[in-house]
């Protein structure tokens, strides 16, 4: 079929860049290497890449650096860890308070 179209199967589609894949992944090790954090996320690489004068898009960075394990650890689960219940609290009797929020406290002037 891709001989019917006259095109080759092997290579990457689309339009050849002016700079290669293995010269981005350099210099986004050496932007990740001089970030005091232990990683960054492809956004902000990109955006020092295109400060340095790299006409990349946040696609191809994201795949460069998903492809070579440099994306930032992220974090799984909840946000703040294993909720205490599952969402429905039953009280024992009705119109009691089982939670407090800081306005029904006053302060005592003695």
């Amino acid at each position: 079929m891709a001989a019917y179209f006259g095109r080759a199967l092997a290579g990457k589609r689309g339009p050849r860049t002016a700079v290669s894949d293995a010269e981005v992944v350099a210099e986004i090790r050496t932007v990740l290497a001089a970030c005091p954090f232990h990683g960054e996320g492809y956004r902000k690489v990109r955006a020092r890449l295109v400060h340095r004068g790299y006409a990349l898009g946040g696609k191809r960075v994201l795949r460069l650096m998903r492809a070579n394990g440099l994306l930032a650890p992220r974090r799984l689960g909840p946000p703040n860890g294993n909720p205490a219940h599952d969402g429905t609290i039953i009280t024992d009797r009705p119109d009691v308070m089982w939670g407090t929020d800081g306005t029904g406290s006053r302060a005592s002037t003695t």
